[in-house]
């Protein structure tokens, strides 16, 4: 819900910025990393499913390497802002707003693999070397 609620206050920011009623075009690397946050979360969820609905281990190992990868980009946004053009900074700022809520929710991802690979590994201690590592 928070992502969904920020995806629609960073569209609301975008036409308030705009000077003809359009939406400005976002800055490329802006563009980039926001699909790139998008593909990041749709794969980290979908596997998770897949493994629930298969009965599955959990690739811990792949859902943390997903985290890392969206606060890796969320960190690149926000050094992209801090040095950025100073007349841009509404503009970025409202993506980075977006990406914070990316990365919030990866993490919460992140955080539910987590704890359903804890649990299998309770439940199934021959399963912990594929599930969870501490």
């Amino acid at each position: 819900e928070g992502l969904e609620r920020q995806a629609e206050l960073f569209i609301d920011a975008r036409v308030a910025l705009s000077h003809d009623g359009k939406p400005s075009q976002l800055a490329d690397a802006d563009l980039r990393a926001l699909d790139e946050m998008h593909l990041i979360l749709t794969r980290t969820g979908r596997a998770l499913l897949e493994s629930l609905g298969n009965h599955a281990a959990i690739d811990l190992d792949a859902a943390r390497a997903a985290e890392i990868s969206m606060n890796a980009l969320e960190a690149r946004l926000r050094k992209a802002l801090l040095e950025g053009d100073p007349r841009t900074v509404r503009g970025h700022l409202s993506v980075l707003k977006l990406a914070d809520a990316y990365e919030a929710t990866g993490n919460q991802l992140y955080r539910l693999n987590e704890a359903l690979a804890e649990g299998a590994a309770e439940l199934h201690p021959d399963l912990q070397k594929l599930t969870y590592r501490s």
